[in-house]
C-alpha cells in the first residue's frame, strides 16, 4: 500500500492540496480525464486517511449544529426566549465551531459539506472518486452526529426534526427558498474562490486569515436567512430528517440550489479568476509539466 501511495495524488481541494506541485508526478502518464477520475485514488491510504477526517469533523459539526440551535432557540422558566436574535446566536457560534473545525481538518481541506467537494470537483481541485468518498464520509459523518446530539439532548425531548435544528423554507415559498439558497451558496463560493481556491490569492490570505473570511461568509448566510431559511448542506438536511423520522419535502432544495451555484461559480472562477490570472486545474496542471519536459527532452 505504501508504495501505490508514493504514486496515487491526493487533491484535497480548498486550503491542502494533496502533496504539492513537486509531487504531481503520477499524473505524468495520465490523460485528463483519467486525473480527473482519480480512480487511483482508490488504492491511497491517503485518500482514506482523508475521508476519515471529512467524517470526524462533519459529525463534530452535526452534533454542534443540534446542540446550538437548541441553545438560540430556548426558552427560560417564564416561557420567554433566552436570546432576543436566534438567527444572531446561531451565526455567531456556528462562526466558532466551523472556523475550529477547519482549522482542525485543513488535512482534508475540511469541506464537511458535499456541496462544497462537489464545487472544487468541478473546478478540478477534487477528482471524482474523492468526491464520491467524502460525499459518502459525510453523510455518515452527518447522520452519526445528528444521532449523537439527539441521544445526548434526550431520545423523546428531541424528537421531531424541527427540535432536531431542521432545513425549512421559512416564510417563503419553495420557488423563493431556491433562489435564496442559490444566492447564499453562491455567494460562500465567492468568497472561498476569492481567498483559497485561486492560486495568487491564497497565497495572499494564507491557511490562517481564509477559514476566517470563510467562516465569516457562513455565519453572515445563517443571520441573513433568518425569515428565508439557509439550506446550503443537504446531508445536514437528509440527516436531519432521517434521525428525527420526518422529511418536509423542501430537502430538494439543499441540493439543487447549491449545484446550480456551483455550475454558475465554476463557469465564472475559470473565466474570470479572481488574481485575473489563466486558472488552470491542478488535476490538469502536471499534464502541462509532462509535455513541456517531453519537449525538453526531445
Amino acid at each position: 500500500m505504501a508504495a501505490v501511495d508514493q504514486k496515487t495524488p491526493a487533491f484535497y481541494g480548498v486550503f491542502v492540496r494533496g502533496m504539492g506541485t513537486d509531487a504531481y508526478g503520477s499524473l505524468l502518464k495520465q490523460s485528463k480525464l483519467t486525473a480527473l477520475l482519480g480512480a487511483r485514488e482508490i488504492f491511497s491510504r491517503r485518500s482514506y486517511g482523508a475521508a476519515l477526517t471529512e467524517f470526524n469533523f462533519t459529525m463534530l459539526l452535526h452534533f454542534f449544529h443540534v446542540s446550538i440551535v437548541r441553545a438560540a432557540t430556548a426558552q427560560d422558566a417564564r416561557g420567554a426566549a433566552v436570546f432576543a436574535s436566534p438567527a444572531l446566536a446561531i451565526a455567531a457560534a456556528k462562526f466558532v465551531v466551523i472556523l475550529l473545525c477547519t482549522y482542525a481538518g485543513a488535512a482534508s481541506g475540511a469541506h464537511m459539506n458535499p456541496n462544497i467537494t462537489l464545487a472544487t470537483a468541478m473546478l478540478g481541485l477534487t477528482s471524482v472518486t474523492r468526491c464520491l468518498m467524502y460525499t459518502a464520509a459525510q453523510l455518515l459523518g452527518a447522520l452519526c452526529g445528528v444521532a449523537a446530539a439527539r441521544v445526548a439532548h434526550g431520545w423523546e425531548i428531541a424528537a421531531s426534526a424541527a427540535e432536531l435544528g431542521a432545513c425549512h423554507v421559512g416564510d417563503v415559498s419553495q420557488p423563493g427558498a431556491l433562489v435564496a439558497t442559490f444566492v447564499f451558496f453562491l455567494f460562500l463560493l465567492s468568497i472561498i474562490g476569492g481567498v483559497a481556491f485561486d492560486d495568487k490569492q491564497g497565497s495572499i490570505f494564507g491557511p490562517i486569515l481564509a477559514p476566517v473570511c470563510i467562516s465569516a461568509a457562513v455565519g453572515v448566510c445563517i443571520f441573513a436567512s433568518a425569515k428565508t431559511a439557509i439550506m446550503i448542506n443537504w446531508v445536514e438536511c437528509v440527516a436531519v430528517g432521517i434521525v428525527g423520522g420526518e422529511f418536509n419535502g423542501s430537502e430538494w432544495i439543499s441540493f439543487v440550489g447549491p449545484t446550480l451555484a456551483s455550475i454558475w461559480h465554476a463557469c465564472l472562477f475559470i473565466t474570470v479568476p479572481p488574481s485575473q490570472e489563466k486558472f488552470e486545474p491542478p488535476l490538469f496542471r502536471s499534464l502541462r509539466l509532462r509535455e513541456n519536459e517531453s519537449q525538453k527532452l526531445s
